[in-house]
């Protein structure tokens, strides 16, 4: 639930001081300090406002932020039976449980990074939802790109990297079929700002933007969700193939010499791009060879 003095502390940089106030900023990990009479907050935190999101978008999308959630996906999963024509969309301040790619973890402190989810059915009918993470991804990297974070590219399937570390991740997940309908939770979290104690807590190299480009939290937000959801209305209408040649742009390996990781069993060979529904491509010594996206974990080859 959010606390209207916490906000108004963030919103300040300092308020009067009270152990009650510093114990609350300290259950959100605030970086906090008393100077005399008061707390202050020793770094400014941009919360996001859905008024400054939305000003983003090209069309009319409601918008749902929280202060703080065990996991923006969780939250709309629990949403799958409800009436939906068009989005649901939540974002949150923090996550105490985020779910990443393969039973990760996703750190997501207070205040910093993006953590958000988009939900929208997909009609049972002709609907072939391969290739659909890949879309997402190459539209978060279309929007860095374009906010003028150079080096930003994709590994195969979805993950978002820059300086060799991953900025940002997908996690797609689907709901109960019903009789003429997918629901489709897309989550994503990027990496704005993370601090030392936090980047320890990750198991695989990361990176974030900071120091890369001076972004507004809000912002950054409204350009990734209406991106997002134009793909997705893109790839409803086209599918996939329509995508396809666009990867190339933003691979990071292509061409090179990289190991499939399929539960204990390791493929080498070299990265040949993916084919018309989002399957990775690897070039062997033994010929083409077409990995399927639940399947694969991707790592450079040394």
């Amino acid at each position: 639930m959010e606390d209207k003095w916490l906000r108004k502390l963030i919103g300040e940089g300092s308020l009067e001081y009270s152990e009650e106030l510093e114990q609350k900023a300290l259950e959100f990990n605030l970086p906090v300090r008393r100077e005399n009479s008061r707390l202050v907050l020793q770094s400014p935190i941009e919360l996001l406002v859905p008024e400054q999101i939305k000003c983003r978008f090209s069309r009319e999308l409601d918008i749902e932020v929280l202060w703080s959630i065990d996991s923006t996906n969780s939250y709309l999963m629990k949403k799958a039976g409800d009436p939906l024509d068009g989005y649901r969309i939540c974002l949150a301040e923090q996550q105490v449980s985020g779910r990443g790619r393969r039973g990760r973890s996703w750190i997501s402190p207070f205040g910093s990074n993006l953590y958000m989810s988009v939900a929208r059915k997909f009609p049972r009918s002709g609907s072939d939802l391969e290739g659909l993470s890949i879309v997402v991804g190459i539209e978060i990297a279309k929007v860095l790109k374009l906010s003028g974070v150079d080096g930003v590219g994709l590994k195969w399937p979805n993950d978002v990297i820059l300086q060799g570390g991953k900025v940002a991740g997908i996690l797609v997940e689907i709901g109960p079929p019903t009789e003429d309908s997918f629901y489709v939770v897309v989550g994503i979290g990027v990496n704005t700002r993370l601090s030392k104690e936090d980047g320890l807590q990750i198991d695989q190299p990361h990176s974030t933007l900071e120091g890369v480009a001076d972004l507004s939290r809000n912002s950054l937000a409204g350009d990734i969700i209406q991106n997002v959801v134009s793909g997705l209305e893109r790839f409803v209408q086209y599918g996939f193939a329509s995508f396809a040649s666009e990867w190339d742009e933003y691979n990071l390996f292509r061409g090179k010499q990289v190991i499939v990781h399929l539960g204990d069993k390791m493929v080498e060979g070299k990265d040949a791009g993916i084919d018309a529904r989002g399957n990775f491509l690897l070039s062997t010594n033994s010929g083409l060879k077409t990995f399927n996206a639940g399947e694969i974990s991707l790592r450079g080859a040394s």
